[in-house]
């Protein structure tokens, strides 16, 4: 039995610290597109694709995110793209509508008519519901809430006159809020997103330099950040008033943040980031990326921030844990949006004078990758996809079970009150989507991809 245990406590090791040693990015691949000026990018976590949208052309491309081969070009143009992980749906606003592609089948089921043209749009997942911009005259004046249920529009909320368009916005999980600014602006409006109507508006101060140019919400400290040329500006959800205004040293442009260590980034002109603490405001640190870094996108698996910088054609890939920056990977000719696939432990930009897709990869395998190479022990999960109860076969007895969103949130946790090597997880209070199970024995922990369906 020492024996055993000696060996369960060094296969931890071995699993934890050779990929730490080994960790690197580089660039796997890159994929030519069909077509030209690659805009937006969307991560399907169900069926594992990455959905491409272009700026002046009708088609969505997707790509297989095993593989990183395109799949499937579907006829439909897109302003914006919405990915639905409860519905398993893709929302595309398009011409007079939105287009609702499935997600495992990639085909054009169902088309939300508005009457107008569509552009930006928020996924509430809440309230299950699509909020998706009015663009009329170079003006948005209005947004339409869309049923994912029911794929029907059931609300219109006039927010004023925002005279620029994309406008941002974001979502506060726990207030169930939704945050509008747009880059001409001096306010954020509020949204409440159970009755969809007006809470208030929030002037973030008066003259050019006070104008929003970037969002994103805390859920840790259930704040809004809002990046202006001078500040950032954190905005409480409960109160909906602002607690204080962060000076910045350059010009401030898009935002992100990493919720593992509770700190916001913001990207500065032209060439670097402040990093900001969540819970004070006050700046942390600087770092230096490339030219113009113009988006972010976060792996929760691993806390790293991926940096697109559009004016040197490269990604800054960061430590989220010692704010250090880790690499920079000459990528296509402008990066514009960023996606990640934790499966494969992927990300995915989009270039936009290119007419490609690079692709990063990281030596710290992905997840299922990594349970399947150095797994000590037998562990069955089955079965897979799942609708209501999850059923865990092991060699071993386990100490506790934990079920993770692809986010990295914990949502279930079962512990073991005697030794038990086969116990039953119920999933049936979890949306559909792609979840993670961690298996913890004795001397070590596994890690199980599973897909919920409904």
């Amino acid at each position: 039995m020492v024996c055993k245990r000696k060996y369960l406590q060094l296969s931890a090791i071995i699993l934890f610290c050779i990929p730490m040693l080994i960790s690197a990015q580089w660039l796997e691949t890159t994929i030519s597109l069909p077509d030209s000026l690659p805009w937006i990018l969307s991560y399907n976590s169900t069926n594992n694709k990455i959905y491409c949208t272009y700026f002046l052309s009708y088609s969505v491309t997707v790509i297989d995110g095993a593989s990183n081969s395109v799949v499937n070009n579907i006829a439909t143009g897109a302003n914006d793209i919405e990915y639905n992980q409860t519905e398993n749906k893709i929302y595309c606003s398009c011409g007079d509508c939105v287009k609702v592609i499935d997600g495992a089948t990639d085909s054009i089921i169902d088309s939300v008519t508005t009457g107008f043209i569509p552009y930006g749009m928020l996924y509430n997942e809440t309230g299950n519901k699509i909020y998706c911009q009015k663009h009329f005259c170079g003006n948005t004046d209005s947004l339409f809430v869309i049923d994912c249920a029911l794929d029907s529009v059931i609300a219109t909320i006039d927010i004023g006159n925002y005279p620029l368009v994309p406008i941002m916005m974001v979502h506060s999980t726990i207030s169930n809020k939704v945050y509008i600014a747009d880059y001409a602006s001096n306010n954020v409006t509020v949204i409440d997103c159970v009755g969809d109507t007006i809470v208030t508006n929030i002037s973030l101060g008066s003259g050019p330099t006070l104008q929003a140019r970037g969002l994103t919400y805390n859920s840790t400290n259930n704040r809004i950040h809002c990046s202006t040329f001078d500040y950032v500006i954190t905005i409480d959800c409960v109160s909906d008033s602002i607690i204080l205004y962060t000076p910045l040293p350059d010009p401030g442009m898009d935002l992100s943040y990493n919720p593992a260590e509770n700190k916001v980034y913001c990207a500065t002109e032209p060439s670097n980031i402040t990093i900001i603490d969540g819970a004070s405001t006050g700046v942390i640190g600087e770092l230096s990326v490339g030219m113009w870094p113009c988006a972010f996108i976060y792996d929760p698996d691993h806390n790293k921030m991926y940096c697109a910088d559009s004016g040197s054609h490269d990604v800054t890939v960061i430590c989220g844990e010692g704010d250090s920056v880790i690499t920079m990977i000459n990528v296509g000719t402008c990066p514009v949006a960023l996606a990640h696939n934790p499966i494969q432990n992927r990300t995915y930009v989009a270039n936009y004078y290119s007419s490609s897709i690079s692709v990063i990869r990281d030596s710290l395998t992905g997840i299922e990758e990594l349970i399947q190479s150095t797994s000590p022990f037998s562990l069955d999960i089955y079965p897979n996809p799942i609708k209501e109860l999850l059923t865990i076969h092991a060699s071993t007895a386990l100490r506790s079970v934990n079920v993770y969103d692809i986010c990295g949130k914990l949502v279930r946790t079962e512990t073991m009150t005697k030794s038990e090597n086969t116990p039953a997880i119920s999933v049936k209070n979890l949306s559909a989507g792609v979840y993670f199970v961690k298996v913890n024995t004795e001397g070590t922990e596994l890690i199980r991809k599973v897909v919920v369906t409904k």
